[in-house]
This record gives structure tokens, C-alpha cells and sequence, in this order.
């Protein structure tokens, strides 16, 4: 494949930015440059990378090949920028790690805090949000691992460790009329409000599943959320219940401030770890927090 690296940068710039225009604002270039650059993209490889539409560009199916591999080429030369900047001795280099709720709440900043110790001065970000924004992220490139709940469909294109499995729980405070007792069905929860996932989200989704399939009908109303910190002080403050992993709020089940409702709902763990892009050899960073990973999870008792 006869094209330079400046070309890739000005095609994935066109691709991500779905116009040949607001590439060329991007790349700080002329537009007819962006668009000779292409056309010697295309003519090289004899193929047509872009259909052109009345408002922008989208990418052919060959076009969606290129972009793929060339993002992957992208990434893997950010992460060589990174290591060589540890070997060079000018910095101790970068780690970007990507979680939902589940790892970001306890997991992912002890384990952060544990990398620290084995490579002081390096810098880390922690991005958390729901999985449709973090897998396309970690394909890319723009992050380096992420640490949550690995779905069968989410295996494929990363290479996968599972650390432990969680399940799903109902939960409210500790002072809740329901928690000091010691069985519980479905239909006592029926007076109190929820507390839920925005029914435009897939966590929503997720938790219906996960009560049909303990054989309960899921709720429809309640405060919708999708944020951690919202939902525990919606529950520390009233007597609504929600449907969480264990392991989300698990620092406040431990500290006696949440407790799980004695309600079972069956077949509702999932293995939760760590995701890498496949073909892609871990960095250093990588590997110790990998490593810090396992000493947290496993001192957490799992």
C-alpha cells in the first residue's frame, strides 16, 4: 500500500469529520488539497474511498477498511511516541484507561493509585462512560485499556481477561423499611420509587433484562439517571430502591450505608475485566495496571 502517513492523516481526518471542508479546518490546509490528497489516495490503491453526498462524505466499504487498519497504524504509533518517551528518560509516559460505573467507582482509582507506586510521574486519565462510547474508543486508539464488564459481543476485535464475575443486586440505604428483612419478593417493592437508567441508554435495557429474566415484570417510572453520584444520594436521602452490579456502590454496602434487598435474582453475573485492542502488544503502563488490576480485585475479595 503506497501511501505516505501525511496522507492517512488527511484521510482519517475526512473520514472522522464526514467532510472534505472541515478537514481542511482540522488540518489548517486548503480544501482542494484535502481533496487532491484523496483523489491520489484512491488512485493509488484503485479504489474509492468516499461516496459524496449533497452535505459531506461517507466512507465506502473500502473506504470503512482503510480507516479501520489506518486508525489501528495511528494508534499504535502514539503508543510507540509513548514508550520512547520513557526509554529517552524525558517523562514516564501516559496511560488513558476507560471504564463504566462499575470500575470507575473503587477498582479503577485503587488500581490507578497502585500503577502510581511502580511508575511515579505517570500520567493517567480516567474516562468514564457507557460502553458504546468507550469499545469504539479503545479501537481507535484513544484509550489504552478499559476495565469494566465484558459482554459476549463485546469480545470480539480485543483481547480479554476476566478478573471476577458480578452480579446484580436491589439496593437502598441502610435505613430502608425493607432492610432489616430477611426474604422478600417482587411485589413488596411495589410502594417505593425507582431510581433508573434513562430509557434511552443500553443500561436500561440491560436491567430490564436482567429482572425479566428473574421472572419479574421491570418498573416504568421512576428518576432516571445515569449518573453514580445522583443515584447514591438519591438513595441515602429516601427510600428509593435501584437495581445495580454489586460492586458499584460496594465501599457503601461494606460501610453499612447501602444495603441489598434480600431479593434473588438468578443468572444475573457477568465477568468483569480488563479489554485490550487485539494485535496490539500492552506498554509498560499498560502492563502495570494490569498488574495493580489483579492485586486490587483480589485484596477486594473477589
Amino acid at each position: 500500500m503506497d501511501i505516505s502517513l501525511r496522507q492517512l492523516q488527511v484521510f482519517l481526518a475526512v473520514a472522522d469529520s464526514g467532510g472534505f471542508t472541515r478537514a481542511a479546518q482540522v488540518l489548517n490546509v486548503s480544501q482542494p488539497a484535502v481533496t487532491k490528497t484523496i483523489r491520489d489516495i484512491e488512485s493509488a490503491l484503485g479504489v474509492s474511498l468516499f461516496d459524496r453526498l449533497p452535505r459531506g462524505c461517507a466512507l465506502t466499504g473500502a473506504g470503512e477498511v482503510l480507516a479501520r487498519h489506518g486508525r489501528s497504524i495511528t494508534a499504535e504509533l502514539r503508543q510507540a511516541d509513548n514508550e520512547l518517551t520513557v526509554v529517552a528518560g524525558s517523562g514516564s509516559g501516559s496511560l488513558k484507561i476507560g471504564a463504566p460505573p462499575i470500575g470507575a467507582v473503587d477498582y479503577v482509582p485503587r488500581a490507578v493509585l497502585r500503577t502510581l507506586d511502580s511508575i511515579p510521574g505517570l500520567s493517567v486519565s480516567i474516562f468514564e462512560n457507557v460502553y458504546a462510547e468507550l469499545l469504539p474508543a479503545l479501537q481507535e486508539g484513544d484509550l489504552d485499556v478499559v476495565f469494566g464488564p465484558i459482554a459476549g459481543d463485546a469480545r470480539e476485535g480485543f483481547s480479554t481477561e476476566v478478573l471476577f464475575h458480578d452480579g446484580f443486586s436491589i439496593v437502598a440505604r441502610a435505613r430502608h423499611p425493607l432492610a432489616a428483612k430477611d426474604s422478600l419478593n417482587f411485589a413488596d417493592l411495589a410502594q417505593y420509587e425507582w431510581v433508573l437508567p434513562p430509557k434511552t441508554v443500553p443500561p436500561r435495557r440491560l436491567y430490564e433484562g436482567v429482572i425479566r429474566a428473574a421472572g419479574y415484570d421491570p418498573p416504568h417510572h421512576g428518576i432516571e439517571t445515569s449518573s453514580t453520584a445522583a443515584i447514591r444520594t438519591l438513595l441515602l436521602e429516601s427510600d428509593r430502591v435501584t437495581l445495580l452490579p454489586r460492586s458499584v456502590l460496594g465501599s457503601d454496602i461494606d460501610n453499612g450505608l447501602i444495603a441489598v434487598l434480600p431479593i434473588e435474582l438468578r443468572g444475573s453475573d457477568r465477568p468483569i475485566g480488563l479489554m485490550r485492542r487485539i494485535g496490539s502488544e500492552p506498554s509498560p503502563q499498560v502492563t502495570a495496571f494490569a498488574a495493580a488490576a489483579r492485586e486490587i480485585v483480589a485484596e477486594m475479595g473477589h
